[in-house]
């Protein structure tokens, strides 16, 4: 009512090319750019070649494209391409701007590593890398390739898995004391003997595992802790809290 007039002004209009957000999540391993956990969003080239990381990547030199992932780990890589034509893009890590990386070089390196992350808490995490379509003043363009991500998750260690270990961390003929329980006693010598016996081509031996407390006052390590697994002869130390392992066979 109170208006004078009934005017509508069109001045301009913005495009924005956001894709949806991750919603897969990597957990440790190797993916390559086609994966579907990658959310592209602007504008990607696939191009193949036999000199890229299992013959494709994902290529762009169009300023605020970007990839985004998510994944479960400490750390990951990213593989792609340096060379004179390649230019400059920023990683962002859980929101935070963490690098700006600069891809050209004047030597081409094929599936090369272009960054890896510091380690970062266990847990999940999401990664952006953006191009920002500049580059070197010695570039003659500004490509992004993006050909391969690795995840690593460093919260879990590999056991050592080995026949020989030494006499001052579990004796054969001693007696280890079951941490949890605290009242069930493993003699070593007799566990390995009891899976000799019942190693058969029909039926698998018990795979024992338990925390054990060495309680031979006698050992120089009495308060040497491990975790074991004996199957097929073997024993499995899974934590200790030696360094060092002499070596003596105690299965013979």
């Amino acid at each position: 009512p109170s208006a004078k007039a009934a005017q509508i002004d069109f001045d301009k209009i913005v495009i924005n090319n956001e894709a949806p957000a991750p919603t897969t999540t990597l957990e440790a391993g190797t993916y390559q750019e086609d994966n579907s956990a990658f959310v592209y969003g602007g504008t990607w080239n696939k191009i193949s070649s036999s000199k890229y990381d299992n013959g494709a990547l994902m290529q762009s030199e169009t300023a605020n494209s970007y990839v985004e992932f998510k994944f479960n780990g400490t750390s990951f890589e990213w593989y792609g391409t340096k060379a004179a034509y390649r230019g400059i893009a920023k990683v962002y890590i859980d929101g935070n701007e963490v690098k700006t990386i600069d891809t050209y070089d004047a030597t081409t390196a094929f599936k090369t590593l272009i960054y890896k992350s510091d380690k970062l808490a266990a847990g999940t995490h999401t990664v952006k890398i953006v191009v920002t379509g500049t580059k070197h003043p010695s570039a003659k363009a500004a490509q992004i390739d993006f050909d391969k991500i690795v995840i690593n998750n460093e919260t879990k260690s590999s056991p050592a898995l080995i026949n020989n270990i030494s006499n001052d961390i579990i004796e054969e003929n001693t007696s280890y004391k079951d941490t949890e329980s605290n009242d069930s006693i493993i003699d070593i010598d007799n566990t390995i003997e009891e899976n000799k016996d019942s190693n058969c081509d029909t039926e698998a031996p018990e795979v024992i595992t338990d925390s054990v407390e060495n309680t031979d006052n006698n050992s120089d390590d009495s308060n040497s802790i491990a975790e074991i697994d004996i199957t097929n002869n073997n024993i499995e130390v899974i934590e200790n809290t030696n360094d060092i392992l002499d070596t003596e066979n105690i299965l013979n």
